[in-house]
Order: structure tokens, then C-alpha cells, then sequence
């Protein structure tokens, strides 16, 4: 099963607009505060470099779903471009996104796909199930992806430029 989410996010920020942009390349600080992500690491000495890390989503039916997703981070003069790299497993994310600095608000543009192996729907109970998975599937993902701008902005105003 695969479920897609795209959405834009605008948010404020009074901070110095160097400041705002270096905290977009910096996901281990712009990313500290999303509740949802846990084991997020980057790794690389030089652009572009990798970003790891997993979604933690729940789901009715499923329980705690970590979901992993790796992505190459690329540094642009306003801020960042994440492109999805594919991983193999039962359940994994393609996590592709654009962040912007501007002078009050930062800009992104996020769009995650996730994979999702469920047990065999050759029948009647099993497709039920898997439309039943499916649609609270995408409420709980719509539902953890609408706190992103809170997590992302909650530590731009304590952010050191390295």
C-alpha cells in the first residue's frame, strides 16, 4: 500500500535571515523539535549529505508505526532540498522537500510517500482490512504532518549559526 502526502508550509520567524537560512541546512537543529521523528542523523563531511531518520505514526489497527525514510540533503542559497532515497523493508518513506528563508517566514514544501506491506488481501477480510488500514492510515499521517511547522519552529529562535 502506498500513501502520499504533499503539503506547504509558511512559517513566521523574526530571526536574521542568514540565521533562518542556516537552520534550514541544519536538519539535526530544525528538526530536534518534531515530535514525530526520532533517530535522526546526518551523516556526510560535504554536501550533499545524507539525512536518516524515522516517523513514528500511529495507526488504528497497526499500533506505533516507524516508518524510516533517508533522503540526500542538498544546501541552496535560500535554505535546503531533501531527495528521497529508496530503502527496502515492509514500511519506508520517500521524504522529498524544499525549505526557504525569506525574510519573515520560512517556506517548505514537503512531500512524503509511504510504503506499507500489509498480510495477503486475496480475499474478502483482507481487502476490507486494507481499506480499512488505508483511510486511518492517511488521517494519522495527515494528522502528525499538520504539527510539522510547530516542531520545525520551536528551536529557530535559540539557533547558533555553527
Amino acid at each position: 500500500m502506498k500513501l502520499e502526502f504533499k503539503q506547504n508550509f509558511r512559517i513566521p520567524h523574526s530571526s536574521p535571515l542568514e540565521t533562518a537560512q542556516a537552520y534550514l541546512r541544519d536538519p539535526l537543529a530544525s528538526l530536534k523539535g518534531v515530535s514525530f521523528m526520532r533517530d535522526l542523523e546526518l551523516v556526510g563531511q560535504t554536501p550533499p549529505y545524507t539525512v536518516s531518520a524515522e516517523l513514528l505514526v500511529s495507526v488504528p489497527l497497526l499500533g506505533d508505526l516507524p516508518i524510516p525514510f533517508r533522503s540526500t540533503l542538498e544546501p541552496t542559497p535560500e535554505g535546503a532540498n531533501l531527495h528521497p532515497l529508496e530503502l527496502s523493508g515492509k514500511t519506508w518513506a520517500k521524504v522529498t522537500g524544499v525549505g526557504r528563508a525569506l525574510e519573515t517566514e520560512l517556506l517548505y514544501d514537503l512531500h512524503v510517500e509511504v510504503f506499507v506491506e500489509l498480510p495477503g488481501g486475496d480475499k474478502w477480510g483482507g481487502f476490507a482490512f486494507t481499506k480499512m488500514v488505508d483511510a486511518t492510515s492517511k488521517k494519522a499521517l495527515e494528522r502528525v504532518m499538520r504539527e510539522f511547522p510547530r516542531g520545525v519552529s520551536s528551536g529557530l529562535g535559540t539557533y547558533k549559526v555553527p
